[in-house]
């Protein structure tokens, strides 16, 4: 509704505000969105209050308001502060330091962005592995196919993910069940949230895939990536694949957090990102002044 379109015109820049991860996600973290004075918020319970920061800051809300939301969330839930605030909203707002604490988000937390065509070219020594393992892959491979996600190969994916869930050490750790929980609703939330990908086949088998949904009109997040290590370089040929076909669509490509996993890090960090974009969280200070409610 409005709100997506109010998101999508607006500044975020976090995977957190792609109106996809959203849709999907909302079912296991229970994702709440709300007006209050004419501003959007999202509410993950028990856990932060966002807010999609405009390029107009009149559009935005006060300091003052978001303390006075967060200190009502604070009682009803926990919840003591707002997520994913951007330097720009800092420093158009420098009462916020009235109302808050700032604080960099976590290592674990901040997401990796990249560009686009720089995924497509795969220039300079850094990236030149990568090109090496798509050659191999596809020399091996000659007769891969590379395919649009109609509901049947998304059908292919999801048993795919689960079948890989189920392989892992602990299948039940509750970040394990979140995604197969999200992964659930990708279906029927696909065409409505803007989702696209591609999938790869060698001899009909699904062998990796690359799904995810805009985040605003010059970045697209990837939310879901999965290839069999049995194919060597098939990762590497999902995610060239993934950036051909944003290239022109898309400046940008996030490709979320590596949430502390070593693996995830290194992985991350080897496509050499533009950037490892660290936005803020405010956390209300204890015991401060409010003006009561009018």
């Amino acid at each position: 509704g409005n709100s997506g379109k109010k998101i999508y015109r607006s500044n975020a820049d976090s995977c957190e505000f792609a109106f996809g991860n959203l849709y999907i996600w909302g079912f296991p973290y229970h994702t709440m969105q709300q007006t209050f004075q004419g501003h959007t918020y999202l509410h993950f319970p028990e856990y932060a209050l966002f807010f999609p920061e405009m390029a107009d800051d009149r559009e935005n809300p006060s300091a003052q308001e978001l303390a006075q939301i967060v200190s009502v969330m604070k009682e009803a839930d926990g919840t003591d502060n707002v997520f994913q605030v951007r330097q720009s909203y800092l420093d158009a707002h420098p009462d916020v330091y009235d109302f808050f604490e700032v604080s960099p988000i976590s290592r674990a937390e901040a997401e990796y962005i990249y560009s686009v065509q720089a995924l497509v070219d795969l220039r300079g020594e850094k990236l030149r592995k990568k090109k090496n393992l798509i050659k191999q892959f596809t020399q091996n491979y000659p007769q891969v196919e590379v395919r649009k996600i109609t509901p049947d190969v998304l059908a292919d994916c999801l048993d795919f993910s689960e079948e890989w869930r189920l392989a892992q050490p602990d299948p039940e750790t509750e970040t394990l069940r979140h995604e197969a929980d999200a992964l659930k609703h990708l279906a029927e939330g696909f065409t409505v949230c803007g989702f696209d990908g591609v999938a790869a086949y060698v001899d009909g088998k699904l062998v990796a895939y690359a799904i995810g949904c805009p985040v605003n009109h010059e970045m697209f997040t990837e939310s879901f990536e999965k290839a069999r290590s049995a194919y060597k370089g098939a990762a590497q040929f999902i995610n060239h694949e993934l950036a051909k076909k944003l290239a022109g669509k898309y400046l940008f490509l996030n490709r979320e957090q590596d949430l502390d996993e070593e693996g995830l890090r290194h992985a991350k960090l080897s496509y050499a990102p533009l950037k490892i974009q660290q936005n803020f969280r405010l956390t209300l200070k204890e015991n401060i002044m409010l003006p009561e409610e009018k």
